[in-house]
């Protein structure tokens, strides 16, 4: 039923995106639904198909301009996907009576052998009566009790519980101190903070690659035992470090091999290559090397190996570094749909100074100040209790004219930061009250956004 729901919102999603006339994430979600929402093999390679149409066609348009062939050209192409949409909903809700029909006939089964068992039960004396009932409910105590628990190991991909770790050196004085950390099947869980706080120490710990000091871990979803089996168990983690090592080779070969040795050969490596390629558009780049490609790519040649593991723990250390916006952005939404994937369900860490970025994507943030987490928990809730608003302007006026500007609204405290202000406001003073006054100022505002909800203001220089 949740994937009944899930194919409804999806399919939605993707009519909106060509509504928009969004083809590029129309395509890419088109790939995405077909993962999760069909078995077929030949729907999966016509995804391909479909985008590799679209990225031909927003070439030649590039090149030609929006012709009226053109447009006719890209109007039955929005007619196509839609199409494929539809096909694979119809295959879905087919699937979806056939099970419910089994569901019924074995319910039918049930009622039978229940009607059978109330007569024998109707044949027992009261003693026995009592006693069959004390057993069926201490037993149906135990299923419930168990399910709960299994139900959570099965969301959680990670779980720490007081880890800390204590660096025992002369020339290093650091000490990552305890942190309770959960990591679930399709979240984004980030993590925040200046340089030299622990991100990395974290990361590490999460990975296996650094023993923690004290405390425990666990992977209670992945297969294998950490002190057993710990090279099956890694084999489900995907670690990108912040330095990436460099390819030799073809970057399509690369990625043909990872699949090899994985198991996965001939027909079917071949088209896994193409979907994830074409998913993550890196189709331009494929028969190119390693010093020929951006950072920007080599980051996504990265994403796309990582992938086509099958990881059920992705973790990323400082991936945005170095990146444009536009380039950052582009990575981060690719990131947030493949996590949501219901097929392919994986959880993620990343670690980044993009605080605006990450969170627009994450479900959880870890804020780390001097080895300590000063804040964990979800996104949403993060400033729910504040006490106040909090803003941050460029404008091209001193602090003493802010001041004087301000002394018609309840502000708390104005202080610079860097070329900005922060201003921290009673929580009555919203985003429309401010702008509005520095607008009947007449005041040039060069910046501006609400930092009331942001980890932002845990940072040391905005205290």
């Amino acid at each position: 039923m949740i994937d009944l729901i899930v194919l409804k919102e999806r399919q939605e999603e993707i009519e909106q995106y060509i509504q928009n006339d969004d083809l590029d994430m129309a395509t890419k979600r088109s790939m995405d639904f077909v993962t999760d929402f069909s078995s077929d093999k030949s729907k999966r390679r016509e995804s391909i198909d479909i985008r590799a149409t679209y990225s031909s066609l927003r070439k030649e348009s590039r090149q030609l301009g929006r012709t009226a062939e053109m447009e006719e050209r890209f109007r039955r192409l929005r007619g196509q996907i839609l199409e494929f949409i539809d096909d694979i909903t119809d295959e879905f809700d087919a699937e979806d009576s056939i099970e419910k029909k089994s569901s019924v006939k074995s319910e039918t089964v049930d009622n039978t052998k229940q009607e059978s068992s109330k007569k024998q039960v109707e044949t027992l004396t009261s003693y026995e009566k009592e006693k069959k009932r004390f057993k069926e409910n201490r037993n149906r105590e135990e299923v419930v009790i168990c399910d709960d628990v299994s139900d959570i190991e099965q969301e959680t991909v990670f779980s720490a519980r007081g880890i800390r770790k204590v660096y025992k050196s002369n020339s290093i004085n650091f000490s990552f101190k305890p942190i309770d950390l959960d990591l679930k099947y399709g979240e984004i869980t980030a993590l925040v903070g200046e340089n030299g706080n622990g991100k990395s120490t974290l990361l590490n710990m999460i990975s296996g690659e650094l023993l923690q000091s004290s405390g425990t871990l666990s992977y209670p979803s992945l297969k294998g035992d950490k002190q057993k089996d710990w090279y099956q168990l890694k084999t489900q983690i995907a670690y990108i470090h912040q330095e990436l090592p460099k390819w030799q080779g073809l970057l399509r070969d690369n990625l043909h091999f990872t699949l090899g040795i994985n198991g996965i050969k001939n027909r079917d490596n071949i088209d896994e290559v193409d979907f994830i390629i074409h998913r993550l558009g890196l189709e331009k780049y494929t028969n190119a090397k390693w010093d020929e490609i951006s950072g920007g790519f080599k980051l996504r040649f990265s994403l796309a190996r990582s992938i086509l593991r099958n990881p059920k723990l992705l973790i990323l250390d400082e991936p945005l570094a170095n990146l444009d916006i536009h380039t950052q952005n582009l990575f981060l939404t690719d990131l947030r749909d493949l996590t949501n994937s219901l097929k392919n369900k994986m959880s993620v860490v990343i670690s980044s100074q993009n605080l605006y970025e990450v969170e627009a994507v994450a479900d959880n943030i870890v804020f780390m100040s001097d080895g300590k987490a000063t804040y964990n928990g979800t996104v949403k809730d993060f400033g729910e209790d504040r006490e106040e608003n909090s803003y941050e302007v460029k404008i091209a006026i001193s602090e003493d004219e802010l001041l004087s500007v301000m002394e018609s609204v309840e502000y708390i405290n104005i202080k610079k930061n860097g070329a900005n202000y922060i201003i921290d406001t009673t929580r009555s003073v919203t985003s429309k009250i401010l702008l509005e006054l520095f607008l009947a100022k007449r005041l040039e505002v060069k910046y501006f956004r609400d930092i009331s909800k942001s980890t932002r203001k845990l940072f040391g220089e905005i205290k």
